[in-house]
This record gives C-alpha cells, sequence and structure tokens, in this order.
C-alpha cells in the first residue's frame, strides 16, 4: 500500500481509499515494535488524509476514526517514553472533530458517533495538556450524545462507558465529587451492568460492573457492592474457552483483581455464610482454569451424551462472548428484519443460554452443570484432609477452612493485609543466592518464616487441633494432610515451611502435616478425578518416564537426570532426551506417567500498554535448550504455559519441576489466575506436580530431587495419592535436618506438591 501511495500515477480515489488505512497499518506494528518513527509516520498520514478527503466524502468518517485511533496511541505515548515527539497533534484532533460535529445535522446517524470522536480529542488533550476545563467539554459532550440515544440502539452502550470513565478521570483529577455526578455515574453504569439497554457486550457489563461496585464502596453501600460483584462474578464464568484471544481475556481478568478477595469479605459482613462465601470467592478465581477443566469434564462429557444439546450450547456461548459494541452496526443493519436484529442482542443470547443450561441440569448427572462446587461437595473434598484458603483484605484478614463437618471462616486478628502484602513481596527480592547477600537474605527468610507461623498458619492448625502431640513425638506417615488454597497474598507464600526455628521451643508446620498446596477447589477435585483414573488403570500397564534436562556448564542437570534413572529404572522405563525441541517434549508428555525437567525455569509478570508487548503469566516457560546466560535468545527451545494447557495427557500422574519459579504465583494483576508453569501441568492432566515457588539453587535441588525418588518408590506400587506429598516433605525435612543446609531457608522452602 505504501508502494501504491507513492506511485505518480495513482487515482485520486484509490488514494482516498488507502490513505485512512496506511496509518493504521503503521500504528499497528507501533503497537507491536514501539519503534516511534512509525508512530510519527501514522501521524503525518493521518494529517495529509483530512487534508484530502472533504466532509461530504463517504470515506470522512473513517478518517475520522483513523484519526482517533492514531492520536489515542499519540498522546498516550509522548506522556510517556517518547516525550521526544512532535506534540502539535493535540489541537488538531479537536479541530477535526469539532469540523466534524459542526457539519453533521444532530438527526443524522453519524452525528453522536462524531460527537463521541469529539469526547475522545478533548480527553486526549487532558492528557497531555492537564486543562481540566477539557474532561468537562468531554462530558457535556457525551452528555449531550447520551440524550440523542434511546435506549435499545447499540451505540448507547459506548455512549454510557465512555461518559463513566470521563466522570472518573474528573474525580480522580479534583473535580467536585458531588452527590449529583455520583448518582449520574451510578446510573451509567447500572443502565449498562444491568444490560437494561440489551444491546451491552459482555466485556463492557463486566468493567461497567467493576465501576459500579468501587462507587457503591465509595458511598458506604456494602449490600449493593456485594450484590454487584457476585454478578460480576457470575458474568465472569460465562466467557468461553477460545471465543476470546487468551491475551484479550487475561486483560479482562486483570481488570477485576482482588474482586473475589473483595467480595468474600463483603459477604461475611453483610451476614451470609461461610459457604456462601467461600463459593462467590472461589468463582472469581482461576477462571481461566475453570474453563479449560469444564472443557474436559462436564462440557466434554455433554458432547458425548448429547452432541445436538451440545452445539447449540458451545454456540450461544460464543456468540454472547464474541459480540461487541459496534457503533455503527444499527446503520448498517437498518435494513434487516428487527425480530432478527433482536435475536442477535446480548440480552437474547442470554436469556437463550440460561433455558439451555437449565436443559442440561435435567439429565441426570448434570445437576451442578457450569456451577460452583456445592457445600457436600466440599465437604467431601477435605475426606483426605482439611482445605484452607486465607483471604487478606484491608479491612480484616481470615482463614476458610474447609472441613467434613462444614466451612468456617476463622477471623486472624494478628494478620495485617498491608503488613502481608510488604512482606510477601519481599520473598522475590530475598530469594535470589547472591554470595553477599545471602546470610542477610535467609536472616530475614527465617523472620519472615516465623511471621507467617505466628500470624496465620499456627492459629489455624490450632483451630484444627492439630498441634498435639508435641513435634517429634509422631512419625512423619502419621502426619495428618492439609491443602492449601493459593489465594489472596499469603497464597504466595510458603506455608508448608512457617514455622519459628533454631531456638527453644522451636515448632513448624512440618512438624505437625503434610502440605499440599492448590489453585482452586474445583482443580483440587479435577487433580483427585485424574488421580482415581491413574489408580484405575492396568497395573501390567507400560510406564514411561520421561527424563528431560538442558544442557549448562555451570549447572548440574545431567548428572541429576542420571541420579534419578538409576532410582527409577527398576520402576517404568525411563527416556532421556538432552536439549531437546519442544515439539519432542510435548510429544512424549502425551505417553509418559511421569515427566521430571532438570532446566531453566522462567516466571514472567503480566504488563503492556501502548508501545510496549503484552507479556503475562501464560508466557512462564520452561528452558529446554541454551544456558542461562542467554535465557532470553529467541532461538532458545521453550516450553510455555499456553503450550501446556492444550495439551491431553491420558497416563500422567507426576510431574517433577526440578527448575526455577515452576510454582511462583506473580503478585500482579492476574494473581487471582494463580497462572504458573506447575499449574499448567495440573491442568493437562498431571494430578501431582512438584514445583518451586522461587529459585532453586543447583545442590540443594538435586539432593531434593534424588532423595523424593527413593523415598517415592520404597513400595512397588509406585507412586499413591498420598506417597507423593509425604515423598516431598520427607525429601525436604531431611535437607531442613542436615547441619550443614539447616540455616539455609532459601535452598530448601520452595519446594511445594501441588495436586491430589
Amino acid at each position: 500500500m505504501k508502494e501504491a501511495l507513492a506511485c505518480p500515477s495513482i487515482d485520486t480515489s484509490f488514494r482516498v481509499y488507502c490513505l485512512p488505512r496506511l496509518p493504521i497499518l503503521y500504528l499497528s506494528r507501533f503497537m507491536r515494535s514501539g519503534d516511534k518513527e512509525d508512530l510519527q509516520k501514522a501521524i503525518e498520514l493521518a494529517q495529509e488524509a483530512s487534508l484530502l478527503i472533504s466532509n461530504g466524502n463517504p470515506a470522512f468518517s473513517n478518517m475520522l476514526i483513523c484519526l482517533k485511533e492514531v492520536f489515542d496511541s499519540f498522546n498516550h505515548s509522548i506522556s510517556g517514553q517518547f516525550g521526544d515527539l512532535d506534540n502539535s497533534g493535540d489541537t488538531f484532533e479537536v479541530q477535526v472533530a469539532e469540523q466534524a460535529v459542526a457539519a453533521t445535522p444532530e438527526n443524522c446517524p453519524s452525528h453522536v458517533q462524531k460527537l463521541l470522536l469529539l469526547a475522545f480529542a478533548y480527553d486526549n488533550r487532558f492528557s497531555l495538556l492537564k486543562d481540566r476545563a477539557d474532561l468537562q467539554r468531554a462530558i457535556q459532550t457525551l452528555e449531550k450524545a447520551t440524550s440523542l440515544v434511546p435506549i435499545g440502539e447499540g451505540v448507547r452502550a459506548t455512549v454510557l462507558s465512555t461518559l463513566s470513565c470521563q466522570y472518573e478521570r474528573w474525580f480522580q483529577f479534583g473535580g467536585l465529587e458531588n452527590q449529583e455526578d455520583l448518582w449520574k455515574v451510578m446510573v451509567c453504569n447500572e443502565e449498562l451492568f444491568t444490560n437494561s439497554n440489551r444491546s451491552t457486550s459482555l466485556e463492557s457489563r463486566i468493567l461497567s460492573g467493576v465501576r459500579l461496585c468501587n462507587l457503591c464502596l465509595r458511598c458506604e453501600a456494602s449490600y449493593e457492592a456485594a450484590e454487584v460483584a457476585a454478578g460480576i462474578i457470575a458474568l465472569l464464568s460465562q466467557i468461553t474457552q477460545g471465543s476470546l484471544d487468551r491475551r484479550d481475556h487475561e486483560y479482562l481478568l486483570s481488570q477485576t483483581t482482588h474482586l473475589p478477595s473483595a467480595v468474600f469479605s463483603l459477604f461475611l459482613d453483610i451476614g451470609k455464610s461461610a459457604t456462601e462465601a467461600f463459593r462467590v470467592l472461589e468463582a472469581g478465581r482461576g477462571v481461566m482454569a475453570s474453563l479449560a477443566i469444564k472443557s474436559q469434564t462436564s462440557v466434554s462429557l455433554l458432547e458425548d451424551i448429547n452432541p445436538q444439546l451440545h452445539k447449540r450450547y458451545q454456540t450461544l456461548r460464543n456468540q454472547l462472548c464474541t459480540r461487541t459494541n459496534s457503533d455503527d452496526q444499527p446503520m448498517l443493519e437498518s435494513n434487516q428484519n428487527p425480530q432478527i436484529l433482536e435475536m442477535r442482542q446480548p440480552f437474547f443470547i442470554e436469556r437463550e443460554l440460561q433455558k439451555t443450561e437449565d436443559e442440561i441440569r435435567k439429565i441426570p448427572g448434570f445437576s451442578t452443570f457450569q456451577l460452583p462446587l456445592g457445600e457436600e461437595e466440599l465437604k467431601s473434598l477435605a475426606t483426605d484432609g482439611p482445605i484452607v484458603a486465607f483471604n487478606d483484605t484491608a479491612v480484616r484478614c481470615h482463614a476458610l477452612i474447609i472441613t467434613t463437618a462444614g466451612l468456617e471462616a476463622l477471623l486472624l486478628e494478628d494478620l495485617d493485609s498491608r503488613d502481608a502484602v510488604r512482606r510477601i513481596t519481599r520473598i522475590s527480592q530475598i530469594s535470589g543466592r547472591h554470595p553477599t547477600k545471602l546470610g542477610d537474605n535467609n536472616d530475614e527468610m527465617e523472620d519472615l518464616l516465623k511471621w507467617l507461623w505466628v500470624s496465620a498458619v499456627r492459629p489455624v492448625l490450632d483451630h484444627l487441633g492439630y498441634l498435639h502431640p508435641a513435634p517429634g513425638s509422631r512419625k512423619d506417615c502419621e502426619l495428618p494432610r492439609i491443602w492449601w488454597i493459593t489465594c489472596g497474598a499469603l497464597g504466595l507464600a510458603p506455608l508448608h515451611a512457617a514455622g519459628i526455628y533454631g531456638k527453644p521451643g522451636a515448632e513448624s508446620a512440618m512438624d505437625f502435616v503434610v502440605s499440599s498446596y492448590i489453585s482452586t477447589a474445583q482443580a483440587l477435585d479435577f487433580a483427585r478425578t485424574k488421580s482415581r483414573a491413574q489408580l484405575e488403570q492396568p497395573k501390567d500397564a507400560q510406564k514411561e518416564a520421561l527424563l528431560v534436562s538442558a544442557s549448562d556448564e555451570y549447572l548440574g542437570f545431567e548428572a541429576e537426570i542420571q541420579d534419578i534413572r538409576d532410582i527409577i529404572q527398576n520402576h517404568c522405563n525411563p527416556i532421556t532426551l538432552q536439549d531437546a525441541s519442544r515439539s519432542d517434549v510435548l510429544h512424549q508428555l502425551k505417553r509418559s506417567k511421569i515427566a521430571h525437567f532438570a532446566c531453566h525455569g522462567v516466571s514472567v509478570w503480566f504488563q503492556g500498554g501502548p508501545g510496549v508487548p503484552q507479556t503475562s503469566p501464560s508466557d512462564s516457560y520452561l528452558l529446554l535448550k541454551g544456558s542461562k546466560d542467554d535465557i532470553d535468545g529467541k532461538s532458545n527451545e521453550k516450553i510455555t504455559v499456553a503450550d501446556l494447557v492444550g495439551i491431553k495427557t491420558p497416563k500422567a500422574r507426576l510431574a517433577y519441576l526440578s527448575a526455577c519459579s515452576t510454582a511462583k504465583i506473580s503478585p500482579d494483576k492476574l494473581s487471582d489466575e494463580t497462572i504458573n508453569i506447575a499449574n499448567a501441568f495440573q491442568l493437562a492432566g498431571y494430578p501431582h506436580v512438584v514445583g518451586t515457588i522461587w529459585e532453586a539453587e543447583d545442590e540443594s535441588a538435586t539432593m531434593i530431587a534424588k532423595s523424593f525418588y527413593e523415598k517415592l518408590w520404597n513400595q512397588d506400587s509406585g507412586p499413591q495419592s498420598f506417597d507423593v506429598a509425604l515423598a516431598l516433605h520427607r525429601a525436604v525435612k531431611k535437607l531442613m535436618n542436615d547441619p550443614e543446609w539447616k540455616d539455609d531457608f532459601i535452598a530448601w522452602a520452595p519446594f511445594v506438591h501441588i495436586g491430589a
């Protein structure tokens, strides 16, 4: 297209067609690369388009939309890292938008669209010049647009959503927060959230619900806030796997960070039961994992039993999730049958989806289809040991405890949320093994483990009656089991290692319980189901163990694999891959019962923005080939979280990840999703996973891995549900009691068992 525009003989009409589009291509490349020259070129071409295309030309609206997108990115960027760009675009954009509004009669269908663009232009200029008069102009423009659009028009949702955001910015930058303004913005968001407009997209409803919930909390309307928040979480469960790009799905979920924890506390505050509070907490966390689990269980089973009903259900969910607000859709479809248009509205699709789910729940065995686990199901999960979730908010902190007797919320009076966040955030900073800082870091880690024991873990074990008899009076195999749900700030902490060490009266969690971790109760149910399926397989079935290592001249990956091969070769058939390709490893995973990785692991955090390529925990990976020195090299073979979620491993039993940070949950905007490599293996079908919550020390990692397999294979029957967690418990405890390692908490504390 660039070459065509440069041709001297190009037809004028074709030039008019190309000019509004070429800036978008430059802008798209800028969003990927961050190259400011691409952004500058987009601006120049957009300005050229505005001079060439007149108001009367049918391409004028397209040109305006082009300008809006270009200047949006322009203004975001020059207010950040590209301060040397030409900043004349703000005034130019306002002039073009004002010209468009003036040239369009109010009764013209595109007039509201022009008002929207003008509001965007005012907002962009405010971002640059910080003149609050521009925010007022944007609000007034949007209020006028709202008055021109009747309820039921698709563009109304966009206008209301934009107006709500402008009010929020007005409040944020010092605008007078009076009751009238608060009421206006609450009405905007309520209309969007409740879908009274009947044409609001699922994404817009969720985002408007978040704004409405925050407004309710600002007004101290706890009941209303709890009701709205529960509604948001219900909407999150309507998103289908594959209906949104994974990046888009993650971005949407990042906008609801910490909402489930807030709802849990709100529910308890307004007198709801611990069961009701936990069910809403459970439904709002691990949403993407929940979709993956359901696609392998209830939804997959429905397809086998009733293919037609399954097809109708999936079609409706995909339509609901992919339906987006389109400002010009009513104009494009105005000549179509009104009944057909109505059937395409989210309101109609949602109603039909509800009817379909009700029909599915009438099928024997599907009474709880797409519903959170009920109280009896949760109590049943606690048969092998209690399940505990910590929930911390600025108001108060609780431990939600599930036993066979029921669910209860234990108030943790000595636990402060702000202190917890501060301490837990320090873990990533002190868990490194820099020689000059190792002593100080271990001292701080010891202090953190003591605080964790006194403030959180000990009160829970005391409540359960697990602190008697005294430490050392029972064998490890006699200790009760406990599952820690990785929820809130404490879900990122080494709960299994909490304790007081090296002093008279020393005691720790490892003296009283054998710990396991799990992302959600639903994930535990899934792991148990997979574990039972493995136990039902014939005992003479072929048992293959995949042993994967990466070459590194400084680390003993190869030696670790050889040690493990020697231990397990009498129990299964080991297959060794060194510096393997991604495709070879993924292929072997589908055939293997056990997978052991001795390589580098990299945990990635969520980030993104204009000119900054988006990354997320789904990009976390195991490095199959290459050393730590070139860990970011593009030529390296790697397996990512996203790779693992998509594979099926019918024979899988155990994945041991002897790599750094494989079970680490990044304390970012996606922390509620608990996305990491270890959890990805569990979703791929491994009922047991061993991982690390920070960087593992090479020598200690090899010692623990070797000890783990020695203890695991003590019985001819191989790894059973209890033996995996117990084997790791014993292996870690062996190193912990070694005089050479006992004070090196950073070396032995990161190893955790995840699963059944």
